[in-house]
């Protein structure tokens, strides 16, 4: 299947690609869509809206791939699992605090557009 990316690449901080690398952690152009939206997580949000917001990036992103990268970013402290009612939902947002420590700032500047649209808003 062939992936379409609706907007440029992500520009992700150069400390954070280098952390990443140092942690043998391979970057495909997908893993960086996800990692960006991820970073731009303010608020609890659950896996079923960030693949809706991935997807508008770019297509061809399966739930597994979210997950995984998410699961990585989890258990290296870059992610927080927040877990309610019992374990029937489950919701993510980036990790702050550590973001901070690391010398990133806690939000990566997303441009933000219509899903599937060429039309780009300016925004998180």
């Amino acid at each position: 299947m062939t992936t379409y990316y609706y907007q440029p690449l992500p520009d992700l901080p150069q400390s954070l690609l280098t952390y990443f690398t140092q942690q043998g952690y391979p970057l495909s152009l997908k893993k960086k869509y996800i990692i960006a939206q991820i970073l731009a997580l303010n608020t609890d949000t659950d896996i079923d809206l960030l693949l809706y917001k991935i997807g508008a990036y770019c297509s061809s992103i399966s739930r597994s791939s979210v997950y995984l990268v998410l699961q990585w970013m989890v258990a290296n402290d870059l992610a927080i699992k927040t877990v309610y009612n019992d374990d029937l939902k489950v919701y993510y947002k980036a990790n702050t605090e550590k973001l901070i420590s690391m010398h990133l700032p806690p939000l990566v500047e997303v441009a933000d557009f219509e899903p599937r649209s060429h039309s780009f808003v300016t925004g998180v």
